[in-house]
């Protein structure tokens, strides 16, 4: 019997991206609801933060003034400045930054309800110069259960790696836990897997291809290149999201922890989750090393940006910003991206359409008008895609999830805004075992992060389930097929035929899903076959 499967294991099921439902956007009608975005809006919810986008001829486009003038004007209209309560804050608009997509970022003195916040709303868009106004929403990574037992320790020494991949490589618990990369495990086919070994023994790597990966962030690792780490930059704006202790971007992709509560109190309070260290394992985990697991593009290199912080809270503001700086783009303030991705793996996501000129398709559309390949996990609400952001605006690949059986996993969101599945787990222990849910990278601290030792290689490895490690399988699918075009020296593959080669060449559902996720599984051998085959 292997010494892997008499030790305990650490099972974190991960179900990212549960929301708050959203208040239809029946509140609005046929004609301006493609300028008030309420897809985002929660009946119980309260906002004081509101992104504007006006016309690009306008003068407002460049004059802050005239901005703030229009805005509070809106804000007289609407009559929410003459509140009856003599104790209520006066209510005025204050202007923050203009973001990387040309919108106007705006808050005001105190929140709203949601029925106040629609109201101000309409009236913002009643300016003919205004071409959207929707809330600056902040999305929410579910909690995550998880078990204080750690996983099993690896005795091998680190060796050398080789300048290919060999398969099966080296890694212990490579054989025993990572059905997702694989066809076949002791002798069983695995319906669910991406068949990663097709696409190394042409020589697919990754080698050459940056990954923006804009998450929590990432923690030191022996199994990780973190090299790009203080490359990366942190994009979160709110002290009280950040963890730091004023408003304000920082160099650096490292993530600090996104914890919430009081950790010196059981009820309340949620550890650290390290999302950013998962699924930056999922792409590029250090591979033939001798310790640990495999990444699926193991040459590729991480470039992270923090985005979400405690609570694994972050705006929308500062995802979109997040996205244009990742693909080389300018934003106020903060020094130019050193290393533009050709991939960005978006493993977050809130309620509401991605109407075509909304801040996160602008942001979006930029990233792919520059030659950068966009991957989205769909959320686990076991829901319609298309009611759900950034997964479903324009040329984004959206990915759900399925288990090691290839079946749609039972919290995967569905639809036709769906592009393909990849393996995300099932999160049942009890049926799969270890195959029922993802492993990779970790780290054990329950605040900030433990830098880890030797002795801890046991513990920093964790199994998970959920779309946002379904996404990673195809953003490191996307690098080994750059990558593999780089090495022939063909011309790279533009988002659009990269989104359109997934689609043709993944692989048919061993059972028709109960619901559409897509032309089917990932199979990474068969995509860097056609493309090298072209």
């Amino acid at each position: 019997m292997s010494y892997l499967t008499s030790l305990p294991y650490t099972w974190i099921i991960t179900l990212v991206l549960g929301l708050p439902v959203a208040l239809t956007s029946t509140t609005s009608t046929a004609s301006d609801a493609p300028r008030v975005r309420l897809g985002s809006i929660a009946s119980h919810g309260h906002y004081n933060r509101f992104i504007v986008s006006y016309r690009d001829s306008s003068a407002e486009n460049t004059r802050r003034t005239l901005v703030m003038t229009h805005l509070r004007a809106a804000l007289c209209r609407s009559g929410l400045n003459k509140s009856s309560d003599n104790n209520a804050l006066p209510l005025k608009f204050t202007y923050r930054r203009r973001l990387a997509i040309g919108a106007d970022l705006v808050s005001l003195s105190r929140s709203l309800d949601a029925s106040a916040a629609i109201l101000l709303m309409h009236q913002i868009a009643a300016d003919p110069l205004v071409t959207y106004v929707e809330p600056d929403t902040i999305i929410h990574l579910a909690p995550i259960i998880r078990a204080p037992s750690g996983m099993m320790p690896s005795s091998s020494a680190p060796v050398a790696s080789a300048s290919f991949i060999p398969y099966p490589p080296n890694d212990p618990l490579f054989a025993t836990y990572q059905w997702n990369l694989t066809r076949s495990q002791g002798g069983s086919i695995i319906q669910g897997g991406i068949d990663v070994e097709k696409a190394w023994s042409v020589g697919a790597d990754g080698n050459g291809i940056v990954v923006a990966v804009l998450d929590t962030g990432i923690t030191r690792h022996p199994d990780l290149d973190t090299s790009l780490a203080d490359d990366g930059y942190d994009f979160i704006t709110d002290h009280e999201i950040s963890g730091r202790s004023a408003d304000g971007r920082i160099p650096g992709g490292w993530d600090t922890g996104d914890w919430s509560g009081v950790p010196t109190k059981k009820k309340g309070f949620y550890p650290s989750d390290w999302h950013g260290t998962y699924v930056a394992g999922i792409i590029a985990e250090l591979t033939n090393n001798g310790i640990g697991l495999a990444g699926v593009a193991p040459k590729a290199r991480v470039l992270p940006v923090r985005v979400l912080g405690h609570g694994g809270m972050g705006w929308n503001s500062d995802i979109s910003d997040g996205i244009v700086w990742a693909a080389g783009g300018h934003v106020n303030g903060v020094p130019d991206n050193k290393y533009p991705a050709q991939v960005i793996n978006l493993s977050l996501g809130g309620p509401g359409r991605c109407f075509p000129n909304s801040s996160f398709a602008k942001a979006i559309g930029y990233a792919l008008r520059h030659g950068v390949t966009v991957v989205a996990a769909v959320a686990n609400r076991n829901a319609d895609s298309r009611d759900f952001t950034p997964d479903s605006c324009p040329g984004v690949i959206a990915v759900a999830a399925n288990g090691v059986h290839g079946a749609r996993a039972p919290y995967s969101n569905y639809g036709h805004s769906v592009t393909l599945s990849a393996p995300g787990g099932s999160g049942n222990q009890h049926d799969d075992g270890v195959h029922g849910f993802v492993w990779s990278t970790t780290n054990i601290g329950r605040t900030g992060p433990q830098r880890p030792t030797r002795d801890d290689l046991g513990y920093i490895y964790g199994g998970a389930a959920g779309t946002s490690f379904a996404a990673p399988h195809v953003s490191a699918a996307v690098a080994l097929i750059l990558g593999a075009e780089k090495v022939a020296g063909k011309r790279l593959s533009t988002p659009a035929q990269i989104k359109t080669i997934l689609s043709e060449t993944a692989r048919p559902f061993p059972v028709t899903p109960n619901k559409p996720i897509g032309a089917g599984i990932l199979d990474v051998g068969a995509a860097v076959d056609k493309v090298l085959a072209r």
